[in-house]
């Protein structure tokens, strides 16, 4: 921002500027533009625009978060907080806010920062006329008009730490101090100069504390008349390092700095990145709005961080030893650049255009996360055809290159005409055009499409460069070679049709699937995706049935969850206090008999029978003490005529039938239950298609078991009004559901089920044989482990309500653009799209399962006793994130696509996969579809032909060459299909087509003759 503010869009940016958070309020006003807007407060210029766009007349507000915020209202209340900071030789310049008013004295605001998780609260009269802000207070930021009144800030300063004797004299509770395992330590601190007595000299050897730092050039304004082109010439030479051989000459040693800034005063900071992984959120290209993103479903753990003169970001991580990265632009998406060995990144205190680059907090440099390591690895090896040309320009090449330039070409701004240009000329080169005619066709392009155009010389570059450095073949999006790499043909394989194909196939990673077998399979359960005890216990069982561990595990967990008590609540957003879940699971063991589903379960269930044989030794114990206790308190009710003295005893309560599990009983015989036992039931059985087929939920006329059992999976109070008897009334209608099914009795019911998606609550697992069990003893460890935690779990608390952290946070909205994407999916049936609505909820309850698992089989349980921590650790819910999607939707997909029938996008694709093979095409068009297959003939069904093909395009069967106002309309075939892989299925498909041809002309003679008679 050059000169000085003059809208709040620009107050607003020079706030944040400053490291302060910033949130819109009304215009003339210091109330919230939204409710809880201060919740949202923010550094991120993006929003900030977004917020000042929709009103430009809003006030600005400042968050009080990490700040220690100072009023002052009148001028004695000045000259005492002057006095205050002289008495302890203070001379630190920090943020000030001045509301300055004709006729009235001014109102002061001083801001200092505190340390993340410091507690400030509201505290009046620290000296005469000095209060203290709490966080419920409002700072009016500058530019906002209050009554006639403008706020500004007095100084250019940003908030500068508050020094301890401060924070001691306000009551600032500082964090406790916990060890960090992943913070690397600063270098030893060099003495600089306080915040706005600031030089160059001085900002490089703060940064010198973090990094290595070597001098750049310093910016140079190339004149009023200048045009954008120059200026962004003169800004990319104010980063341009000023000594040679940087990477090894790069210091942190006091004195070589004092050295370079004595020479070069005015010079940029550069900060060398090697053994760093930098972000560098670049504002212009995307990235504030590609980071805003990220952050919803990624972790990106508190770090040194900076604000770049050109409102980004740079987010400063250490590499661990072992972990080499490549620099790279857009490396975690548009707009978000890596620097690490070999790179550099201006540091704070450089300017450019009036510009400074800033410390956005005071953290020190962390451990880079695994996530982003893995999203910036090394570039992969380019395949052995990058840069070959595998088809010679023809034609069809000109006709592409000139349709892609007319509709479709990007166009380049300034700042990004040599990226763009790259990525337009390497899709001309896709098209097999030679390095003249991209040449030609960049010329043209280079005149319509950049503003303003590029140097010719610099052009021809730029096309040179687009042919040599590239990672896939010249002609691989030409239709006689879509992007599939020769191979050799075991002829002896390939149907006599294909002697005439060319001789290609896919490259790696396009090799088409064979859509003819059951490839949509369940996942074996992975590793680290369970509580320790459950993996152990799972696993241990297992190995002694003979079943793949999935099954014991997802039965394990529904029997732990069915003990925590049910009137436990997770709340699932940050803020939004209605959206809770219950411990409540239903899962359904899916498998034919034999397969031990009976086994899997009973095991898992032994852990409640063995908690209720105790309940009922205790019950029978404490009914007779209740019986004998009623007894006398009888016989003394009787004596008191006799004896009008006598004391009663007071009357003891009747001891309570502690029940969990049911296995066949009738929905008011559950209701009467569940008013005995708030903390909810268990139901089990050996096979669930009884109990789905007997609900009337599943009935013609429906009924009242729908609506009971809808709610149990839910929970919440329920009351049951009954003729002859009185209501009954559930304090917290909850049971978990547990048992078996077989595929064929539960395709039975598919068609008369309901669409209430009472079927979709259940998390369906298909057992897995893998032999026939070891002969071993179980695990005596873990077993007596799993009992002193399922005693734990029941014996805990009841009706508290727990949280996610600020960190596991993310996890929610990894599981919430998880399930968006799997619903696009055009091969997702209805009943599968139904099933992953609800997957946000399953979520919250095995988050919630897994932390009373987690807490109660833990050691730390034992020795300190009491129940698990309010809020869920991002570890745990990470853990339930991957075995809700790792591990139970693939067995959801499984049991919806496969046991109940695929879905009818899958059924056109199967029918035009045996098409292809049958007639051995090349290319296929939307017309040779619908002209041979009747189900998609008819002109409203033709719209699904492109919903068709995308799934064979997933499944690398084709790829799209030619299209007609935005809508594909020809493809060419992966010649691999062709190889002879699928040579078995292509004779059945002719054989089978040839019958049904036969059939036809059969029935077409039959009719001639009919007629002719």
């Amino acid at each position: 921002m050059t000169g000085a503010p003059t809208s709040n869009f620009d107050f607003a940016l020079d706030a944040q500027r400053r490291g302060l958070l910033v949130y819109p309020l009304l215009p003339n006003s210091d109330e919230p533009a939204f409710p809880e807007a201060d919740c949202f407060a923010t550094r991120y210029e993006s929003q900030i625009e977004e917020w000042w766009q929709e009103d430009p007349e809003r006030n600005i507000g400042i968050a009080t978060d990490n700040l220690l915020a100072l009023r002052v209202k009148t001028a004695s209340g000045a000259t005492a907080l002057g006095d205050l900071l002289r008495s302890h030789q203070e001379t630190t310049r920090t943020a000030r806010i001045i509301l300055d008013g004709a006729g009235r004295e001014q109102e002061n605001c001083i801001l200092f920062s505190v340390p993340k998780g410091a507690s400030v609260q509201a505290r009046s009269n620290i000296a005469p006329g000095v209060d203290v802000l709490g966080f419920d207070d409002v700072i009016l930021g500058p530019g906002s008009v209050l009554n006639g009144t403008r706020c500004v800030f007095a100084n250019e300063s940003p908030a500068a730490p508050a020094p301890q004797w401060l924070m001691d004299v306000c009551g600032v509770e500082l964090p406790v101090e916990s060890k960090i395992m992943n913070v690397v330590a600063l270098k030893k601190e060099v003495a600089v100069a306080p915040v706005t007595a600031k030089t160059k000299l001085d900002w490089a050897l703060e940064a010198s504390q973090h990094v290595p730092v070597h001098p750049c050039r310093w910016y140079v304004d190339p004149g009023p008349d200048a045009t954008p082109e120059q200026r962004e010439k003169a800004i990319k030479a104010a980063k341009a390092p000023l000594v040679h051989d940087w990477p090894n000459r790069a210091s942190q040693d006091p004195d070589q700095i004092r050295r370079w800034w004595g020479q070069w005063p005015d010079a940029n900071i550069g900060g060398v990145t090697n053994q760093l992984l930098v972000l560098d959120v670049d504002k212009r290209h995307g990235g504030c709005e590609t980071f805003e993103f990220l952050r919803l479903v990624e972790d990106f753990p508190e770090t040194m961080t900076s604000n770049t003169q050109g409102g980004g970001q740079h987010l400063f991580y250490v590499l661990r030893v072992g972990e080499p990265l490549k620099n790279g632009t857009h490396r975690l998406g548009p707009g978000i650049d890596v620097k690490t060995d070999g790179g550099y990144v201006l540091m704070p205190g450089s300017t450019i255009e009036g510009r400074m680059y800033t410390r956005a907090n005071s953290a020190p440099i962390t451990f880079a996360p695994g996530w982003i390591v893995e999203q910036c690895k090394n570039a992969k090896p380019k395949s052995s055809a990058a840069g070959k040309r595998i088809v010679e320009e023809d034609e069809i090449s000109l006709q592409l290159a000139a349709n892609y330039l007319e509709k479709y070409a990007p166009r380049a701004t300034t700042g990004n005409i040599d990226n763009t240009t790259f990525e337009v000329m390497a899709r001309l080169y896709d098209f097999a055009c030679s390095q003249e005619t991209v040449h030609e066709l960049a010329l043209g392009w280079n005149e319509t499409h950049c503003d303003p155009p590029g140097d010719i010389d610099r052009l021809a570059v730029v096309v040179e460069s687009a042919g040599r450095n590239r990672e896939r073949a010249i002609g691989c999006s030409h239709p006689l070679a879509p992007g599939f790499e020769a191979v050799e043909i075991d002829e002896t394989k390939a149907p006599s049709i294909a002697a005439s194909l060319p001789t290609q196939a896919p490259s790696t990673g396009n090799e088409p699937t064979d859509l003819w077998v059951e490839n949509s399979k369940p996942a074996l359960l992975p590793s680290q995706v369970l509580p320790d005890l459950v993996d152990s216990a799972a696993r241990d069982r297992g190995r002694r049935l003979g079943v793949e561990p999935g099954a014991p595990a997802a039965a394990l967990v529904t029997v732990l969850g069915s003990l925590v008590p049910a009137g436990n609540r997770l709340q699932m957003r940050q803020h939004d206090t209605e959206w809770t879940v219950k411990p409540i699971q239903w899962t359904a063991i899916i498998g034919p008999p034999g397969s031990n589903k009976s086994a899997t379960i009973g095991y898992a269930v032994s852990a409640v029978q063995k908690l209720e044989a105790g309940w009922r030794k205790s019950f029978a114990s404490a009914e007779r003490n209740w019986k004998t206790a009623e007894a006398r308190r009888a016989a003394t009710v009787k004596s008191k005529s006799e004896n009008p003295d006598q004391i009663f005893t007071d009357e003891q309560e009747k001891p309570r039938f502690r029940q969990k599990l049911f296995n066949d009983a009738t929905t008011e015989a559950l209701a009467v239950a569940l008013s005995e036992n708030p903390e909810g039931l268990l139901y089990h059985a050996d096979e669930l298609a009884g109990w789905l087929g007997s609900m009337d939920a599943y009935r013609a006329k429906g009924g009242k078991d729908r609506p009971f059992w809808l709610q149990a999976k839910e929970g919440g109070p329920l009351t049951i009004n009954r003729k002859t008897s009185e209501r009954i009334c559930v304090e917290n209608c909850a049971i978990s559901v547990l048992g078996g099914i077989q595929p064929d009795k539960i395709r039975a019911l598919k068609l008369g089920m309901s669409d209430d998606g009472l079927l979709q609550r259940f998390a369906p697992v298909i057992i897995q044989r893998n032999g026939n069990g070891l002969d071993i003893p179980p695990d005596a460890t873990t077993s007596e482990r799993l009992a002193i935690a399922a005693t734990g779990i029941t014996e805990s608390e009841n009706d508290i309500l727990y949280r996610f952290s600020p960190e596991a946070d993310a996890e929610l909205h990894s599981i919430e653009a998880f399930k968006a994407g799997e619903i696009a999916r055009p091969d997702s049936s209805p009943m599968l799209r139904q099933w992953l609505d609800k997957m946000p909820n399953e979520f919250g309850r095995l988050s919630l399962i897994f932390h009373f698992i987690e807490w109660y089989a833990s050691d730390l349980s034992a020795d300190i006793g009491g129940g698990p921590a309010g809020f869920i650790s991002k570890g745990t819910a990470a853990r339930a994130r991957r075995y809700l999607t790792e591990f139970v939707y693939p067995h959801a997909r499984t049991f919806y696509l496969r046991e109940l029938g695929t879905s009818e996008v899958d059924e056109h694709a199967l029918w035009i996969a045996g098409f292809v093979l049958s007639r051995g095409l090349k290319t296929i068009k939307t017309r040779d579809i619908y002209r041979s297959y009747p189900a998609l003939r008819a002109q409203e069904q033709r719209s699904q032909i492109a919903t068709t093909m995308r799934v064979l395009e997933m499944y690398d069967w084709v790829r799209p060459i030619k299209e007609r106002k935005g809508v594909d309309e020809e493809w060419a075939i992966n010649p691999a299909v062709h190889d002879g892989r699928f040579a078995e299925t292509a004779e059945l498909e002719r054989s089978r087509r040839g019958c049904v041809r036969e059939t036809i002309q059969r029935e077409a003679e039959a009719r001639r003759l009919v007629q002719a008679g």
